[in-house]
């Protein structure tokens, strides 16, 4: 056989076999969209059996998100704090607490995320908007501030701002930090902070959007709760952590009702009780 000829033949089987699993691709796609669009059918009417109203757009907008793990990186630790009170020298106190100095104040670090900054010099100015001053010294630190959870108050010529951490924007529910002005600079910052190290840990299984909304059905069911309206789901997390400086972020549900919130562990499917910040 004519060797151009063999070739046009041999494209025109590798086009058909790029053609048959492109097919089965588009096959797959449209059978899972199927498959879902039915679930969330099936879940908005067990909803609507039980009296309860919730947009079908709310539910198909909500995925799971994974548990993090973390773990404390001590010569991370030091590089941030530095960035903030200057080139410092580290003192192991034990148990897993340091002691960190610079000519711009000292720190306190522990394993379990609790920390302290005690600065000096007026090096970080207060600024017109001390909310913005504390989100920036907290990045420093390797921590994202939840705006939606921050809160100011005034008292005798000082500023404190309170705030959640979160992580990819999502407020963790026990990291909270106050920050302490003057009216010329931040005096200290406090509180628990993730750890420095913190990664995705897909290996372990979470639950998804059907099976949290049934364990929330059968919470207002068993604590006898006439609920009419979900009104929004969205994620938290909560960080544990022992002293030896490794954890996790444990996804969190939140779900706002015409009754209140609701709080449920995105792994074990049970209720959390969540105490907000003052």
């Amino acid at each position: 056989m004519d060797k151009g000829k063999l070739k046009n033949i041999i494209i025109i089987i590798l086009a058909a076999v790029n053609c048959f699993f492109a097919a089965l691709v588009i096959v797959d796609a449209a059978e899972s969209a199927s498959y879902e669009k039915a679930a969330y059918s099936s879940l908005l009417q067990a909803l609507e059996n039980s009296g309860i109203k919730v947009s079908e757009e709310t539910l198909q907008n909500t995925k799971p998100v994974p548990l993090c793990t973390f773990s404390r990186d001590l010569n991370r630790e030091q590089r941030q704090v530095s960035s903030v009170i200057g080139a410092t020298n580290a003192s192991d106190q034990g148990g897993n607490i340091y002691m960190y100095y610079g000519k711009n104040g000292q720190a306190c670090f522990r394993g379990t995320g609790e920390f302290e900054i005690l600065m000096e010099n007026d090096s970080v100015k207060t600024g017109s908007d001390p909310l913005a001053t504390a989100e920036d010294f907290m990045k420093k630190q390797g921590a994202e501030l939840s705006a939606g959870s921050a809160k100011l108050k005034s008292d005798n010529g000082t500023i404190k701002v309170t705030a959640l951490c979160s992580f990819k924007g999502r407020a963790i529910v026990n990291c909270a930090v106050d920050m302490t002005f003057s009216s010329k600079s931040l005096l200290l910052a406090s509180g628990i902070k993730p750890l420095t190290d913190v990664r995705e840990d897909k290996s372990t299984q979470v639950i998804d959007t059907a099976t949290t909304v049934m364990r929330l059905l059968d919470l207002l069911k068993n604590k006898g709760y006439a609920c009419s309206e979900i009104t929004g789901i969205s994620h938290l997390y909560k960080m544990d952590v022992s002293a030896a400086g490794e954890g996790t972020l444990t996804p969190i549900w939140l779900f706002a009702t015409d009754i209140g919130d609701f709080y449920i562990n995105g792994v074990t499917g049970k209720e959390e009780i969540i105490a907000q910040i003052n």
